[in-house]
């Protein structure tokens, strides 16, 4: 019934309408196909293509980060343990400070202690002593006592 009432009214229609009818309906059709389904799915391959560009960057970076990371392990690890002492304490020196005491333990490592360090000349130390001669402490125990730090500074014993 449905059917022959759309027939009908489709019928009773001039042909310059019908075609205009039809031409208004590709239109339509063609609008809600373009904004319905081509723009989400241009703008999900876009959001794609950043997110691999910046997968990429990272995955360059943490590749070369770990090519860093096994040479100054190397070299640390191979160091004689005479030349990791000389470089940690030439670079404590030339940093203008010494610890206020000073301990070489067999199977532990040389510890140095100071009682009273400001925290950037700690930190600038570290980060000079690990870029220049790739050696980092095994252990950092810090607090504050006074306005300064308080350290425990731990480098392990060199691998034999």
């Amino acid at each position: 019934m449905m059917l022959s009432a759309t027939t009908r009214w489709w019928q009773s229609r001039a042909p310059r309408e019908r075609a205009m009818l039809l031409v208004m309906a590709v239109a339509l059709g063609a609008f809600a196909w373009w904004f319905g389904l081509w723009r989400p799915l241009d703008a999900w391959r876009d959001h794609a293509v950043r997110d691999g560009a910046r997968s990429d960057r990272q995955l360059e970076r943490l590749q070369s980060d770990a090519v860093a990371i096994a040479a100054m392990r190397t070299r640390a690890g191979t160091a004689d343990p005479a030349a990791r002492r000389k470089a940690i304490l030439e670079t404590l020196a030339s940093a203008g400070f010494a610890p206020t005491r000073q301990r070489d333990e067999p199977g532990v490592g040389l510890q140095l202690e100071f009682d009273a360090i400001p925290a950037p000349a700690l930190l600038a130390w570290l980060e000079t002593l690990r870029t220049e001669h790739g050696i980092g402490p095994a252990s950092l125990h810090a607090s504050r006592a006074n306005g300064m730090l308080q350290a425990e500074v731990t480098f392990a014993a060199a691998a034999p």
